[in-house]
């Protein structure tokens, strides 16, 4: 397709060296995992999911999920969320992929003027500032670089994909300003699937042992939503590893729930799917599942 040539030409347009996690930093545009390869067969129903470039909630919404929300720590992803919602919503498939794939068009506002009437507040402040400040305002996402395939992002591969989004997506998706550590108490329901990225990676950096980050991050974060937000047999899909090989994590986490969490009702299990990596065949999710208490 065109804009595949387009995104490998123009890849550097678009780059930001800055992967910090904070506030009001720059934005992921869309995503580079391959969500859709790993949420089939997890029957999402209702799902809280990092919202980052919106990607988790549109890939939930196309595999069946009844109702989404959503986080993140940096609160200029609840614009990302909301602008691709109006414009899946609003736009025909060709207008969404020259906005965000083709150079000449990239952010061109009149594109998007057809339905800017109905943006928030927010939303007009951040495309002001996303003006002002050019490519600084966007991370380097897979979609537009020649290493990642866009395949795995299945609404803006498949046109009929999009359609079909289009019909699903509620007028707005919710979303709570919190970081992870926070999560489980912010929200008092209950899903069926909650989705973490990798935030894991980039936390608990002043521990150098991977299996204490780990543990730490399943006292801080898993186990109190597992307890608190997880439905009986419900998932959390807690972190995604590129270019991982199948089983990797295995050996660990048996270790790790017959040795350390032997009496708590979770169960931990690997799944792996196509890379969004070009030249690497594999990518690995690590998932924890709530078990129902006999």
């Amino acid at each position: 397709m065109w804009y595949k040539d387009a995104v490998s030409k123009n890849s550097d347009f678009y780059i930001s060296t800055d992967y910090a996690f904070q506030d009001e930093s720059s934005v992921y545009l869309f995503t580079n995992e391959n969500i859709a390869g790993y949420i089939q067969g997890l029957n999402p129903g209702r799902v809280l999911t990092v919202a980052s470039s919106g990607d988790h909630a549109f890939e939930a919404y196309l595999a069946g999920a009844t109702h989404v929300d959503t986080f993140d720590i940096n609160s200029y992803q609840r614009h990302v969320l909301e602008l691709k919602t109006h414009m899946i919503r609003g736009l025909p498939y060709h207008d969404f992929m020259d906005f965000f794939f083709d150079k000449k068009n990239f952010f061109n506002p009149k594109i998007i003027a057809t339905i800017s009437d109905n943006f928030s507040k927010g939303l007009r402040h951040f495309m002001t500032k996303c003006q002002d400040s050019g490519t600084n305002m966007f991370k380097y996402h897979a979609s537009i670089s020649p290493n990642y395939d866009l395949r795995n992002l299945s609404y803006a591969s498949e046109e009929s994909k999009y359609n079909k989004l289009r019909e699903l997506l509620p007028e707005r998706i919710n979303f709570h300003h919190c970081k992870l550590e926070r999560v489980s108490a912010k929200f008092n329901q209950r899903y069926d699937l909650i989705m973490l990225s990798n935030i894991f990676y980039y936390m608990y950096s002043e521990e150098t042992i991977t299996e204490c980050r780990f543990e730490r991050f399943y006292h801080e974060v898993l186990y109190p939503l597992a307890r608190n937000n997880l439905t009986d047999n419900g998932k959390i899909c807690f972190q995604y590893i590129w270019g991982a090989k199948p089983g990797d994590w295995t050996n660990f986490m048996d270790y790790f729930q017959s040795q350390r969490i032997k009496n708590e009702s979770v169960k931990f299990a690997s799944r792996t799917v196509l890379s969004a990596l070009r030249d690497t065949n594999w990518d690995s999710v690590l998932i924890m599942s709530r078990q129902p208490q006999k």
